[in-house]
């Protein structure tokens, strides 16, 4: 049965016009609670889209859009066939390498004890390297990740729940020498908690900025230097 579903708006000053037409164009129906926070600090408006959703609403899910993306118009949908905890589309970084947003242990960590559990002092995380990435391509659904971009993220509504009462969702975080992003952060505070972390890579979007960046802007990037260094991309 599909679940229900809000959706959070996290914007700032000018939208860009792919990012408002796929919107506009989104299949969602009036009865979906929807909230728009506007401002320019991203992990306090992941905070308050999460507060309101928790407060406010009764849905299954919050799904957060972020106004940097294009979006499929059966988003919702595919989102509400969902019912693993946390859920992220595949887009790839706006500058170059344009590195994949979902991370994963360095091949070195990958039996660390506790990574999947969000035991991260010591452990590198890494992009999703390409035969990864590859094989996911080939592989369309859901992959298991240590963290993933929010750009477009489903979350079911037990882990926001379950969240210590006393401390943000959301916030941005310096530990083990490292800046984590507060969605990085949020990662590993719900997989210290139990939850698991997942790429959706059917749902794949590109990256809004001065140029749209996807896949292939990755993959022609990662080709290039590999000639100029006389290496395999691979």
């Amino acid at each position: 049965m599909p679940h229900s579903i809000a959706v959070g708006f996290p914007v700032w000053q000018s939208v860009a016009s792919p990012f408002f037409s796929s919107v506009m164009e989104l299949e969602l129906p009036p009865e979906v609670p929807r909230k728009v926070i506007e401002g320019n600090l991203v992990a306090e408006q992941h905070d308050r889209i999460a507060r309101w959703f928790v407060e406010e609403t009764r849905s299954d899910y919050l799904v957060i859009l972020e106004q940097d993306h294009r979006f499929p118009r059966n988003l919702l949908a595919r989102v509400a066939m969902y019912d693993e905890a946390v859920i992220g589309a595949l887009y790839w970084t706006r500058m170059a390498p344009y590195f994949p947003t979902a991370l994963l242990p360095h091949p070195d960590h990958q039996d660390h004890p506790g990574v999947w559990e969000g035991q991260w002092e010591g452990i590198e995380l890494t992009p999703a390297w390409p035969s990864v990435e590859d094989q996911w391509r080939a592989d369309r659904g859901l992959h298991e990740v240590c963290a993933i971009g929010f750009g477009c993220v489903a979350i079911r509504r037990d882990v926001l729940e379950d969240a210590p009462k006393d401390a943000p969702y959301f916030q941005n975080h310096h530990e083990f020498g490292k800046h984590w992003t507060d969605d990085v952060w949020f990662c590993c505070q719900a997989r210290q908690r139990g939850y698991g972390v997942w790429v959706d890579s059917e749902l794949e979007l590109p990256h809004l900025g001065l140029r749209e960046v996807d896949y292939r802007t990755h993959r022609s990037h990662l080709e290039r230097r590999a000639m100029e260094l006389g290496v395999s991309s691979r």
